[in-house]
Order: structure tokens, then sequence, then C-alpha cells
């Protein structure tokens, strides 16, 4: 049996509405559908402040770059009420800025994300320096 490397995200205090934004836009790519066009438009409307106030947020052509090049895989989702998780399997590295721009876009507090990373443990994105 091959040994996958998973990373999992966790999110605290997400209502249920974003949970299924977050499960559309990914399902999107992971499926080879079309990205929602409100996400599209979330993307294509960000402007210059806005990407220096967040690190995560990207505009929609390197979103789709990153996204196109990703180094992982979908593995569960798991939705609860105000609580949401998603496994990756990785291929030899770890990067989930694609997902933390999602997450970002929707306005979800960052204290509220935690990473459970193979490589680097856990941690969550608002505590990085």
């Amino acid at each position: 049996m091959e040994n996958n490397k998973i990373s999992i995200l966790k999110i605290n205090n997400i209502d249920n509405e974003v949970q299924t934004k977050i499960v559309e836009v990914i399902n999107s790519f992971e499926n080879n559908f079309s990205i929602p066009a409100w996400f599209i438009f979330k993307l294509k409307n960000l402007t210059e402040d806005d990407l220096w106030k967040n690190e995560y947020l990207m505009d929609y052509n390197t979103w789709i770059k990153k996204i196109e090049n990703k180094k992982w895989k979908i593995g569960k989702i798991k939705t609860d009420n105000l609580y949401f998780e998603i496994s990756f399997i990785l291929e030899n590295q770890t990067n989930f800025s694609e997902i933390l721009c999602i997450i970002s876009l929707l306005e979800i507090n960052l204290d509220d994300v935690y990473i459970d990373d193979y490589y680097f443990g856990v941690y969550s994105p608002s505590k990085l320096p």
C-alpha cells in the first residue's frame, strides 16, 4: 500500500453557507467544472490594496496558474455545524495558497484556520511571520 503524505486544513466558526461555497469552488477545479462566476468576479475585482493587505489573496491569472500546477489532490471533506475540514494528499510538497485565497476571499478569520501539515506540523496561517 502506498504511503500517502496527508495534510489537513481545519476551520472553526464557519457557517454552513460559507462551507458550501468552499466546497463549490473546490469541486469546480477538482472535477473540471467551470469555476463559479461569483468566485471569478471576486478574484478579478481585487485591488492592489487588497492584495497588499492579505498575502493569501491573488489575482485571477495567478490563482488559475496555481490551480493548474497544484501539488496536491483533495482527500476527504468533512462539514459540520460551524466546523469544516479538508484533507490533502500531497505530491512531495506543501502549499495551500490556492485554498487560503478562497478562504480569504470569503472573509473567514484566519485565526479560525489551522493546518495540520505533514511537513511543518500544526500551525495557523494568521500566526506566520
